[in-house]
């Protein structure tokens, strides 16, 4: 029985059970991941701060009636 930790363990693990390409398409996979959160956390990140100082917001709008920043 092994306890896995972090990425690279899993990752290890893998390559063990099902081989090299395996190994590669987890770590692929990974990164994928990564540049898909991106998106994401900036729109999240956005509307906090529009929330945070009472502006409208929402993607219906322009970007000449969202701005926050005067």
């Amino acid at each position: 029985m092994y306890t896995i930790g972090i990425i690279k363990d899993a990752a290890l693990a893998l390559k063990l059970l099902a081989g090299t390409f395996t190994y590669l398409l987890f770590s692929i996979e990974i990164i994928r991941t990564v540049f898909f959160m991106i998106p994401v956390l900036s729109v999240s990140l956005s509307y906090s701060f529009s929330e945070a100082f009472k502006r409208q917001s929402g993607f219906s709008k322009s970007t000449a009636e969202g701005r926050l920043f005067d």
